[in-house]
């Protein structure tokens, strides 16, 4: 069946979607007290990377030669879609915060997501190990 690639990768890429506003959407008093990110921006940079390139790779499975045009535009949705997340923990989530820093973060995760695409597509592979 031609689609069903696509669909699982899709619905991975819509499940990591999900699970990011379920964790930002959580009102603070709510939260676990866990410490898997411990540090709360390289799990801002690790969640948003992740969404960036699981996207890419749901939409363009096979990256080779992928214009930079559409790893941008695609980049820039998850951009503001980190941007909404922020703007709506400001204002709409009890116990939670917009930051500037976490979207900083975030814009950081969106690039090396697609960067790391990027590199993945051009079949880039680490250099043997010297002697």
């Amino acid at each position: 069946m031609p689609g069903t690639h696509f669909g699982k990768k899709a619905f991975l890429a819509l499940a990591w979607t999900l699970l990011i506003a379920l964790a930002c959407f959580t009102p603070g008093d709510q939260l676990p007290e866990y410490t898997l990110f411990s540090y709360d921006k390289i799990g801002h940079f690790a969640l948003f990377g992740g969404l960036t390139f699981l996207w890419l790779w749901a939409l363009h499975p096979k990256p080779k030669g992928l214009p930079w045009m559409s790893i941008l535009f695609l980049s820039i949705l998850c951009v503001i879609y980190s941007g909404l997340i922020e703007v709506i923990q400001e204002t709409w989530i009890s116990g939670r915060f917009g930051s500037w820093a976490d979207f900083v973060a975030d814009i950081f995760g969106c690039a090396m997501g697609a960067y790391a695409y990027r590199l993945w597509g051009l079949g880039y592979k680490y250099p043997p190990a010297s002697k």
